[in-house]
């Protein structure tokens, strides 16, 4: 199994080599009809928040802040990147583990405004060495498919971990976006588990998250956004409320 992922992880890079090279290709082969600087760009983008709590799918990993930086490139509709979390407390959720790590490469492809899919390796350096791939729950890295969809304001997140969990773990969240008075955008959701799902915290069907997720941007410069981010959640499973606050900052 072990080599099946590496060759898994592999192949998606080829792809996105393939489908990058096929871009650059299909724009050179009309340089006749456009400007010869028409070429297929890539473009970077850089955020770094600070939150005073890691709420994540109903669970707080971490009574304490956490930073979380995130980079991702594109290139046409194919995108790369990593978004990481550190928790900057001595242990975390009751355990004797310095503050809480995550690291998550990812890959994906936006098929349209409406459709995305993302290949995510879920790695806790806690845990274990990045190259650790063992299977069954017995290895550091734990992959997931994940799919976005969006209608008119309303987005959905499905999302299945095939490879290190035994229980292939799934997660569905629905949120409905809206903007208010002086550009305050606020999106209400709900999520569950249709079976049972040790990595989201339940052992049956199970309601995880209902709440509401509140925000502002701000240009602070033409190149630098800031958002600000009220999270209050009532995780239905556990029997607990959740509110958290963030800042961001983008490039």
């Amino acid at each position: 199994m072990e080599k099946i992922i590496h060759t898994l992880l592999f192949s998606c890079l080829i792809v996105t080599l393939i489908g990058y090279r096929a871009c650059a290709f299909s724009i050179k082969s009309d340089s006749t009809q456009k400007d010869a600087d028409s070429k297929v760009k890539v473009s970077a983008s850089f955020t770094t928040t600070m939150n005073s709590r890691f709420i994540w799918r109903g669970l707080e990993l971490g009574d304490h802040p956490h930073i979380q930086p995130s980079v991702t490139l594109s290139m046409g509709k194919f995108f790369v990147g990593a978004w990481a979390s550190h928790g900057i407390g001595p242990v975390a959720f009751d355990t004797n583990i310095p503050g809480y790590k995550e690291v998550i490469p990812y890959i994906g492809y936006t098929f349209s405004s409406a459709f995305t899919l993302l290949i995510l390796d879920h790695y806790n350096p806690n845990f274990g060495s990045i190259s650790n791939f063992k299977d069954n729950g017995e290895g550091s890295n734990t992959i997931e498919a994940r799919a976005l969809f969006n209608f008119w304001k309303f987005d959905v997140l499905a999302s299945i971990n095939f490879y290190n969990d035994p229980k292939y773990s799934n997660y569905l969240e629905i949120g409905y976006n809206a903007t208010l008075n002086k550009g305050i955008k606020i999106r209400p959701l709900v999520s569950f588990t249709p079976t049972e799902s040790p990595f989201n915290g339940t052992s049956e069907f199970a309601f995880t998250q209902v709440g509401v997720i509140t925000s502002k941007d701000f240009n602070l410069t033409k190149e630098i956004g800031m958002t600000l981010r009220g999270d209050f959640i009532v995780n239905p499973n556990a029997d607990k409320f959740y509110a958290a606050f963030g800042v961001a900052f983008k490039l």
